[in-house]
């Protein structure tokens, strides 16, 4: 949606602020240069907080991402409706 409503009068802001990357706000979401956007700026964040955590952790969140990207995406929202029950009634993924 290009039309200048809420989200995206926040989203043009926040490039403007130098708070996201170039492109953020005015990128459409149908165009082939979202993916590139997101996976860089997904890149930038995690690279921002890795450099401020522990070596130990760093390991730990390792392991904990290997464990998600093994699982299936019906096994990882079954298992977050495990842990937070609550999250199911709002969510428009349904489990079979």
């Amino acid at each position: 949606c290009s039309g200048m409503f809420t989200a995206n009068s926040m989203n043009c802001l926040v490039e403007a602020l130098g708070l996201a990357l170039p492109g953020n706000g005015s990128t459409l979401a149908t165009h082939t240069a979202r993916r590139d956007l997101y996976e860089e700026a997904g890149r930038t964040a995690g690279t921002r907080v890795l450099s401020e955590v522990s070596e130990p952790m760093r390991d730990y969140l390792a392991k904990v991402s290997n464990y998600v990207r093994s699982m299936t995406f019906q096994q990882l929202v079954s298992s977050v409706y495990r842990e937070f029950p609550e999250m199911r009634e709002r969510s428009v993924f349904r489990e079979p």
